[in-house]
């Protein structure tokens, strides 16, 4: 199977279709087959980085940002879309591929369309509970959308299949063993093991880090660190300061060595989530699947702009009872009196952690994978290619 993917921005976009990929390649291993990726991107770092470490061929096109712009700025973009889509027919026609798995976004719109010029299925994923302008635009053209959310299969009522968040298989084995992913996080983080009935907090502001989330953190540490271990992901741009401000607190011994700073996880990621007591997160896509996967309870901050989508993925889950949510522009002073009442109280976690549970799709992998290999596997036959063997009915004995 060959299979041509667009996108990238942030991770709440690269990650689940990453985590459909592993399954896919499972899938097509069953199938005595072998699949053959190649990812069609924006020039952003994070994107590339994350393909490229997975050992899939990236190769980055032009794009530009349509929402929130003055005329002659969206010109320019539209200009550039245009450009990416020149582009991304070469990198199509010379790489034939049977289907095309577009994850949302501007990066995704100049591969998806050269796609579907070209004749090539498309399938789009909607990480978002709710489509931004590129998404809606897109899921005409899709074959078949991949949504969340029941609110977002309902914007797309024709060729929506909801199957969930795609999680990354390390999340569901980290999970698998709570205690062990603690023991081994906080020994990578260099945190005390030995804190019994001491929460975690856990603050990831996204990949590329929340200044606000930091700034909120730091204001109340003192007092945060009282009531729990603190895991503090600043992101790679705000580390430095963030890093700063903790050495100029002079913090006692007993409580710095509760406290880590760190500027991006990675493969730790999955760990942290699944070792959390309470998370505080923007409201990216990946929390709708993350959080449910990992039962952790959360503040979530959703960034202001993005087109209102963190707003969206935020109430899906608040109205479950399964997270609390504050304004970013408020975050400082609320923060404690969310924050610190949900470290106190344990039976108030186990209570949203349940609520958080109860939205775990923990098969939406599996399901995107499966309508993936339907869709490549009709336009192989269209197409006039032969079966794999394995697919082929077996000639009956006499």
């Amino acid at each position: 199977m060959k299979l041509l993917c667009a996108g990238g921005g942030s991770g709440g976009h690269v990650y689940p279709a990453l985590a459909i990929l592993e399954r896919l390649e499972a899938l097509c291993a069953d199938r005595a087959e072998r699949l053959d990726t190649f990812w069609l991107g924006g020039t952003g770092d994070l994107a590339r980085q994350l393909v490229a470490g997975a050992g899939i061929r990236y190769r980055a096109v032009a794009t530009g940002p349509l929402r929130d712009r003055g005329p002659g700025q969206r010109i320019l973009s539209l200009a550039r879309v245009c450009l990416g889509t020149l582009q991304a027919c070469l990198h199509v026609l010379r790489f034939k591929p049977d289907a095309c798995l577009a994850t949302g976004g501007n990066a995704a719109a100049p591969g998806a369309l050269a796609a579907r010029i070209l004749g090539i299925p498309l399938i789009l994923l909607l990480p978002d509970s709710a489509p931004g302008i590129t998404a809606r635009w897109l899921g005409r053209l899709a074959r078949t959308v991949l949504v969340t959310t029941t609110s977002a299969a309902e914007c797309f009522p024709h060729n929506s299949l909801l199957c969930g968040y795609p999680v990354r298989g390390d999340l569901l084995a980290a999970m698998n063993n709570p205690a062990a992913s603690r023991r081994s996080l906080l020994a990578a983080m260099d945190m005390p093991a030995d804190a019994p009935g001491e929460p975690l907090l856990v603050v990831m502001g996204g990949s590329q880090g929340a200044r606000s989330l930091n700034q909120a953190i730091l204001h109340h540490l003192p007092a945060l660190l009282q009531e729990a271990l603190v895991l503090l992901v600043t992101g790679h741009a705000e580390f430095d300061a963030v890093a700063e401000a903790v050495r100029r607190m002079g913090l006692a011994s007993e409580l710095r060595g509760k406290l880590a700073v760190r500027p991006y996880l990675d493969r730790e990621a999955p760990q942290a989530l699944a070792a959390a007591d309470v998370a505080v997160m923007r409201a990216g896509a990946s929390i709708l699947g993350e959080l449910p996967a990992s039962r952790t309870p959360a503040v979530l901050v959703p960034l202001p702009i993005a087109g209102g989508h963190q707003w969206s993925n935020a109430r899906a889950l608040e109205q479950a009872g399964a997270c609390l949510v504050t304004e970013d522009a408020t975050v400082r002073d609320q923060l404690p009196t969310l924050l610190l009442p949900l470290l106190r109280d344990a039976d108030r976690r186990t209570t949203m952690a349940a609520r958080m549970a109860t939205l775990d799709r923990s098969n939406a992998a599996e399901t995107a994978a499966a309508a993936i290999a339907s869709v490549s596997m009709h336009s192989v036959c269209a197409n006039g290619r032969p079966e794999p063997e394995t697919n082929r009915p077996k000639p009956q004995l006499p």
